[in-house]
């Protein structure tokens, strides 16, 4: 008897970091955004081929009625062969960004979610 209740202990012990593990790993593949974001401003600070996912990654310094963090910018990632990356590879260029919503997704850290738009503000 005693076996039994030990051998059920340690199933449920596996259980137990089985789920963990589950929940750690959905922190670093597991993404949503649930509200579309406006910005506008100057792009500046891009870096084209990202090693693993190619992305173009840029920020934009803010403009009026823009969500900033405390360094006052905004940054976004372009997925490879994105239309709009030769736009945000001009300089010193006046744009609208706009990071679409999506719903609960499940992507490898390193991927990029097409969800961001470029236009020229003229």
């Amino acid at each position: 008897m005693t076996t039994r209740l030990t051998n059920q202990s340690g199933f449920i012990e596996v259980l137990i970091v089985l789920f963990i593990g589950i929940l750690l790993s959905a922190m670093f593949f597991v993404r949503f955004k649930t509200s579309s974001e406006r910005v506008s401003g100057i792009v500046y600070n891009t870096t084209n081929d990202h090693a693993i996912s190619g992305a173009t990654c840029f920020s934009v310094r803010a403009g009026e009625n823009t969500y900033v963090d405390e360094k006052n910018q905004s940054s976004y990632c372009l997925p490879e062969g994105s239309p709009y990356i030769s736009l945000v590879n001009r300089a010193r260029i006046k744009v609208v960004v706009v990071a679409h919503k999506y719903g609960l997704t499940i992507k490898a850290p390193w991927t990029v979610i097409p969800n961001v738009t470029v236009t020229e503000a003229r």
